[in-house]
Order: C-alpha cells, then sequence, then structure tokens
C-alpha cells in the first residue's frame, strides 16, 4: 500500500480497527508507514501508525518516529518514543541508535507529561545512549512510581 491509501484506511469509518491493524502489521512495508506518519494529518493515524512501526520494529522506521517525538500530541510522541523502544531493543546496533537516543534525551528535557516520560526512559534504555545515564539515575529516584521504574528498567540495558 502507498502512504496515502494506508492514511485513507485508517481514518475510514470502523467498528473494529484491530483486523485492519494485523494487516498493516504483517503486511505494510515499514518505508510506508513511515511516509504516513510523517504526512497524517490526524493525531489518532499518527498514533496508530507510530503503534505499526513499533509493532513491525523495523529500523527503517526510525528517523520518522524520531521526528513524531516533537509531536504537538501527548499519545503521538508517547507511542513514538514506545516505537523507538522497540526498534532497538529488537535492532540493539540498527543504524540512528546515536541519533534516536540523542533526541529522546532532548525531549526528556523539555517534555512535561509524565505518561511520555516513562516512555522516554525506557527508549532511552532500549538505545543505550550513554549521555542519558545521569538524568535517567535522577529519575530512578522520581517521586512518580511509573518514571522511577521505567528509569530503572532503562539504566538495566546499559
Amino acid at each position: 500500500m502507498e502512504p496515502h491509501e494506508i492514511i485513507a484506511a485508517l481514518e475510514a469509518p470502523a467498528e473494529d480497527r484491530r483486523p485492519l491493524m494485523a494487516d498493516l502489521r504483517a503486511d505494510a512495508a515499514p518505508q510506508a508507514l513511515a511516509e504516513a506518519l510523517a504526512s497524517a494529518r490526524s493525531a489518532h493515524t499518527r498514533q496508530l501508525l507510530a503503534d505499526l512501526l513499533g509493532f513491525q520494529a523495523a529500523p527503517a522506521g526510525a528517523a520518522a518516529l524520531t521526528a513524531a517525538l516533537a509531536d504537538d500530541e501527548l499519545r503521538v510522541r508517547a507511542a513514538a518514543a514506545d516505537a523507538l523502544g522497540k526498534v532497538y531493543l529488537a535492532h540493539p546496533d540498527a543504524p540512528g541508535r546515536e541519533a534516536a537516543g540523542a533526541a529522546l534525551l532532548e525531549r526528556w528535557g523539555v517534555e512535561p507529561e509524565t505518561a511520555v516520560r516513562h516512555m522516554l526512559a525506557a527508549a532511552l534504555g532500549a538505545t543505550r545512549h550513554a549521555p542519558a545515564l545521569p538524568a535517567l539515575r535522577a529519575a530512578g529516584e522520581d517521586g512518580d512510581r511509573g518514571t522511577r521504574e521505567a528509569a530503572l528498567w532503562a539504566l538495566e540495558q546499559f
């Protein structure tokens, strides 16, 4: 499928989107999903596309996911961070790991939403981005349990 076809399919009315998601997960090219993520206007569609790229864990989607860390919608940022974590857990030495780690750390420094910070911490562990170690150590003592647990998990990945 072409990126515009993927977007149209995801935005078509549906009582249950799970069969479509399963089909896209299995059959859509990661590059087409990445291009769709970069061009989709709907935040919900961008979130679904980031989720799909995470399910595939294909390094080909890493650049689009890294760009999505700056999305206006917190659900999209969280899905992008989660997907990047999945990519680099599945492919620890894939190209773009350092760039993704740097972008995750940069987002960590400005992200106001706790739920997104959980995903960012875990993804930083998946990328094993060494400059993130001080931030993760500090987050390992955070008052928020989810942030603390994500940071401690991330530290174990190094």
